[in-house]
């Protein structure tokens, strides 16, 4: 069926989705779901760059340096990277797991309470 014109199309594929409710609602739900991923993906891109001025390439690269490895404890990192920066400076500093950098972010990046830990830790053993 040749479409002439934007109103013409419009016109058919309401009439069409009134006839095929059903399938308008999976075809909807289908596009919704694609929609969704792709915004993020884009919204990952965007809080990069705006939160760490971080462009999608100088993440990968991060990432290929780090082998795809948390740079604290070496696991495999997976579905939530943490990009580690500088509280002060906003410097990155590399890639974490989200355990290491909710550990980081609980002893507020002060050297001094992480020796006390590691110094609590020998000796309660």
């Amino acid at each position: 069926m040749p479409f002439d014109s934007k109103t013409y199309r419009r016109e058919y594929q309401r009439k069409w989705r009134k006839l095929h409710p059903e399938r308008n609602r999976e075809l909807d739900k289908r596009n919704k779901e694609k929609r969704r991923e792709k915004n993020k993906i884009l919204h990952k891109w965007w809080f990069l760059r705006k939160m760490h001025n971080m462009s999608k390439e100088d993440f990968e690269y991060l990432f290929q340096n780090q082998n795809g490895k948390c740079a604290i404890c070496n696991s495999n990192l997976s579905s939530k990277i943490c990009v580690d920066h500088n509280h002060k400076t906003g410097k990155v500093r590399g890639l974490l797991c989200n355990t290491c950098n909710m550990s980081l972010g609980g002893f507020e990046d002060n050297e001094d309470l992480l020796k006390k830990a590691i110094k609590y830790l020998k000796e309660s053993d």
